[in-house]
């Protein structure tokens, strides 16, 4: 079934520091998208879901998401903010009535048992009921996690599929709606859970366009050493015309070090700024990620 996101300007969800600490500053989810236009009924594109700051709506601590949407271009579509509530197993969202006062409901809540339910308001109106078919669990890195398998009551609006503790539910972490471009979440990572991929795809932010992949071809690119202890090479060939830079992140989402690759053939960059630890690389042309990967500096 095809299903979309209700991007409710109104809709804003709150996260505070719990031992679940769902959605920690840093913290950011890549989702399968098929973006608008695009050749084939194929997932060519992705979406993040990015924590950015801390901040309050009413007094309440929450955490701020951005969510970004790309075209098979690689280009932004569109931005959307959300903010997020955690009460301890529970994780809420509020959005404002027709008065324009905030109403906190349950978009969450992994204490619940099979067979027990809740109930949530999207879009102002519409009751959303959803339904704990099952529980189990499942180790990510080391840390067991609950799972719920979600099911909704109506037709049209659903926050379904299977939930897990710390990262919601796996399809999308909001509720969505018929139609809906997203399929599924590709991967996540924060400094907790550490990089976790659920979807098989090459990388995080692969994009293609039918047959035309975006993602350069892998035999034109290499990055060595990896593991390295204090430089990389980049072997990729930058045309005059071109310009690529190489962008390199830690676990926390912040980019520590952004190079602008020359047009020799091989390209060294100097990381003994960077402390031991896993990193995240990718290589930015025409705004748009072309490539990226996993870097360990020992």
């Amino acid at each position: 079934m095809k299903k979309i996101l209700l991007l409710n300007i109104f809709a804003i969800i709150c996260i505070t520091a719990t031992a679940q600490n769902y959605s920690q500053v840093g913290a950011i989810g890549h989702y399968n998208v098929r973006s608008t236009f695009a050749p084939g009924n194929l997932f060519n594109s992705y979406a993040t879901l990015e924590t950015v700051k801390d901040t309050f709506i009413n007094n309440f601590p929450c955490k701020k998401l951005i969510e970004t949407n790309y075209d098979f271009n690689g280009r932004i579509q569109g931005r959307a903010a959300h903010f997020i509530q955690n009460n301890g197993a529970q994780v809420f969202f509020f959005y404002k009535d027709s008065t324009s006062s905030w109403v906190r409901d349950t978009l969450y809540n992994f204490a619940l048992t099979q067979g027990e339910s809740y109930t949530f308001y999207q879009d102002r109106y519409q009751p959303v009921t959803v339904t704990i078919d099952s529980v189990s669990s499942m180790t990510i890195n080391g840390v067991s996690r609950v799972v719920q398998h979600l099911r909704s009551s109506n037709v049209g609006v659903y926050l379904e599929d299977m939930a897990v503790e710390g990262l919601g539910a796996l399809f999308f972490f909001m509720p969505w709606a018929d139609s809906d471009p997203r399929g599924g979440l590709r991967c996540y990572q924060d400094s907790t859970i550490g990089f976790y991929q659920n979807l098989a795809a090459d990388t995080c932010d692969y994009i293609y366009v039918g047959l035309e992949d975006l993602q350069l071809n892998k035999s034109n690119v290499s990055i060595y050493p990896n593991p390295t202890k204090a430089i990389v090479n980049i072997n990729y060939v930058v045309t005059e015309s071109e310009a690529v830079r190489l962008e390199i992140i830690d676990v926390m989402g912040k980019i520590q070090i952004s190079r602008e690759l020359n047009t020799a053939a091989i390209n060294t960059i100097q990381l003994s700024e960077l402390k031991n630890g896993i990193y995240f690389y990718r290589l930015v042309k025409n705004d748009a990620t072309v490539h990226s990967g996993k870097l360990v500096i020992e």
